[in-house]
């Protein structure tokens, strides 16, 4: 007799051989190497740092945001900028580049690799950089990685003019067909690689914005039973389950990530405001402060049902967008023209960094989210510069990681 089901399983694996082959992966262990209560680093991964078809429609043929690096103007005396690579300007679309970053973060300690990832209805920007850079990078087997779908309005907030309207690119629109969409394109390029990140056996997927995305796919109720049609869908494909994530900032992102029933919730980067010690009025804010906003929104986030994973911030500095004959005091607030986070020092993220891994050990999520690893357009950086060194790397890896020193 004919084994209709196994002829099936055998036509799923022949389907996904080209997938798993672009992922380079066949032993990486995604169970945490067995440690028990092993706190695992999640650092974001900014995909903006190659040229792409839009990019190039937007702002001009091979525009990249290392433009506006190049000539970003220091606003005050010690004033960080232009922030210059010590390793150049990678090429996040380039394997070889690629490369070299999974090496330098393996060795600091760095677990998993959670990549913005753009998806406009169907339009993608920037997967270059995940596509061809991360998973055809030879060694991708020593990390892991997963996606925070970055579910926001795409608009030119690249040295656009603070006095006028910013130009639309792109809409975020959500609804049943665009998410079994977005899950048929994961399993079909990503959810089936060997290293993609998994908590407790399920593939996480992280959304940006939980309540854009809930208001639009029309409320709590429908937003469930999506959740278990695409865990149906993954089920069907031979794949587990999701582990269903969000980012949080607010109690009203708490509180429709608990209605929703969210497997966990972190934060992408703790806002200016969590501080009480925060003004609007200010173009500077010091990086202690901004450090005690963290810890005051995890104290927050930490009393939910909704497990936490606390996040921690190397910086935030978005004059690398701003036009550089903008200068404080700023004239307006109006993202990306926003206050600047001074005075940050690798011992001060360290301790915070410490702090939230210490929170993690005793709550319910067991990462910790790090802002980031190269989002150097908005201070968020891991990676080493001129004026830093492998410091910050450092710092990271004697919280994280084995190898305490560079090494030259």
């Amino acid at each position: 007799m004919i084994n209709i089901k196994n002829i099936l399983k055998k036509i799923l694996l022949t389907m996904s051989l080209p997938v798993l082959a672009a992922c380079q992966s066949t032993s990486h262990d995604n169970a945490s190497g067995g440690m028990v209560n092993k706190i695992e680093s999640v650092v974001i991964y900014y995909p903006h740092w190659h040229s792409y078809p839009c990019g190039d429609s937007w702002k001009g043929i091979g525009w990249t945001e290392y433009d506006n690096m190049r000539d970003t103007k220091p606003r005050f005396k010690g004033h960080k900028q232009p922030i210059v690579p010590l390793l150049g300007e990678l090429d996040d679309s380039n394997p070889a580049d690629v490369e070299k970053e999974i090496d330098l973060a393996v060795k600091y300690g760095v677990d998993v690799f959670l990549y913005d990832w753009y998806w406009y209805c169907g339009v993608k920007n920037m997967e270059e950089a995940l596509e061809q850079g991360f998973l055809k990078a030879k060694n991708n087997n020593k990390i892991k990685f997963a996606l925070m779908w970055a579910n926001h309005d795409r608009r030119d907030a690249f040295r656009s003019d603070i006095e006028k309207v910013y130009t639309p690119w792109l809409y975020s629109r959500h609804s049943e067909s665009d998410m079994l969409k977005v899950i048929d394109y994961c399993i079909e390029h990503y959810f089936r690689c060997q290293n993609y990140w998994k908590i407790d056996g399920k593939l996480y997927f992280n959304i940006f914005q939980p309540l854009h995305f809930v208001k639009e796919i029309g409320g709590i109720e429908k937003t469930q039973a999506l959740f278990r049609k695409v865990n149906d869908k993954m089920k069907s494909a031979g794949l587990p389950e999701i582990h269903w994530a969000c980012m949080v900032q607010t109690d009203k992102d708490k509180d429709i990530a608990e209605k929703v029933g969210f497997d966990s919730m972190t934060t992408y980067m703790s806002h200016l405001t969590n501080s009480d010690k925060y003004d609007r009025k200010l173009s500077l804010f010091p990086y202690a402060d901004f450090a005690d906003g963290h810890r005051a929104l995890w104290k927050k986030m930490s009393s939910s049902t909704v497990p936490y994973a606390p996040v921690a911030s190397t910086g935030f500095d978005t004059t690398p967008r701003w036009r550089n004959e903008v200068d404080i005091p700023l004239p307006k607030k109006k993202y990306p023209y926003a206050a600047i986070v001074y005075g940050s020092t690798p011992e001060l993220f360290k301790k915070l960094l410490s702090d939230a891994k210490a929170l993690a050990q005793k709550g319910r999520a067991k990462y910790v989210t790090i802002y980031a690893w190269n989002e150097w357009s908005e201070g968020g950086y891991l990676l080493p510069t001129k004026s830093d060194g492998y410091s910050y790397l450092e710092a990271f890896g004697e919280v994280f990681g084995t190898d305490k020193k560079q090494g030259n």
